[in-house]
């Protein structure tokens, strides 16, 4: 069957006449090289029916979007963030152009503001991320896109210490979570996690401890007690109380959270190495020096 594709796209690109079937072709294969995880292959195939729409004069604007934001999957899974950038930012264009409607828009929207986070152009993210939100409160007022809209752009606001603000959109994104499902939902607990850093930022120091209290509480509750979300709860507790210089709590904290992580995630995921180096600086204010060594070892 494959192959049988192949040979009719080949006979396709052959033929000017068949530009509108070559580009369907083009489109299904790249879809099927995705599905299959090939995405330098799927990638090329999406930007050659992007190539022949434009050549061809053809009026299949949706489609060419549609394989561009493919493109951006691609790329994206490849980690080359900024390829996928480009081409989302160019299929936004396109929706702009046709006058798509506010949820494909905001779909976009999230994934340029996601993709500019991640190359840390944290104003570029922040104003996608905005202009998602204002879009969602227009189509989706209560809904988990708002709130999981909200979360990122609390993510972003942290990023550049703005952690006030942070608060208030988490706040909000915590406010329609329960609405819809309840407090003691694993989406709520995260929330409390990211409401915990934004007052560490502020130096809030015991509503901060609250925060990640409630989302162990929560997570332990939803996840079971030696989940990974766990672990991030109580290490970032233990940081809280490494800035309060109380070293033994903060050393057991980080202890107990680098078992849960070792359990779930492996000696070797970058998580587990991190808490390894918390507990050696641990060690080394509680002047355990050697320990220390070996830890961060």
């Amino acid at each position: 069957h494959v192959e049988a594709l192949d040979r009719y796209l080949t006979f396709a690109r052959e033929s000017a006449i068949h530009n509108d079937m070559r580009v369907d072709l083009l489109i299904f294969r790249a879809d099927q090289l995705r599905s299959s995880e090939l995405h330098t292959e799927a990638i090329a195939l999406y930007q050659e029916a992007v190539e022949v729409v434009q050549r061809a004069g053809l009026d299949r604007l949706p489609i060419v979007a549609y394989a561009l934001e493919a493109a951006g999957i691609g790329w994206f899974h490849k980690r080359e963030h900024q390829k996928a950038l480009e081409a989302y930012g160019r299929a936004l264009d396109i929706h702009r152009s046709t006058l798509a409607d506010h949820q494909v828009l905001a779909n976009s929207l999230s994934v340029i503001a996601y993709l500019n986070h991640l190359l840390t152009q944290y104003r570029s993210s922040e104003i996608a991320r905005e202009e998602q939100i204002a879009l969602l409160r227009e189509v989706q007022p209560r809904s988990e896109a708002l709130a999981f809209a909200l979360t990122g752009l609390a993510d972003t606001l942290q990023k550049v210490a703005r952690y006030k603000e942070s608060i208030t959109h988490i706040e909000e994104a915590r406010h329609i979570l329960v609405s819809l499902h309840g407090g003691d939902n694993t989406l709520v607990g995260h929330t409390y996690l990211t409401e915990g850093i934004g007052w560490e930022g502020l130096e809030q120091f015991d509503a901060s401890l609250a925060s990640y209290a409630e989302a162990q509480r929560i997570l332990e509750a939803t996840e079971g007690e030696r989940s990974a979300s766990v672990a991030y709860a109580i290490n970032n507790s233990g940081w809280v109380y490494r800035r309060l210089e109380r070293h033994a709590e903060s050393d057991a904290m980080f202890r107990e959270a680098v078992a849960i992580l070792e359990e779930r995630l492996g000696p070797t995921h970058p998580n587990t190495v991190g808490g390894y180096i918390n507990i050696g600086i641990a060690s080394h204010l509680l002047g355990n020096h050697l320990e220390a060594i070996q830890w961060g070892m």
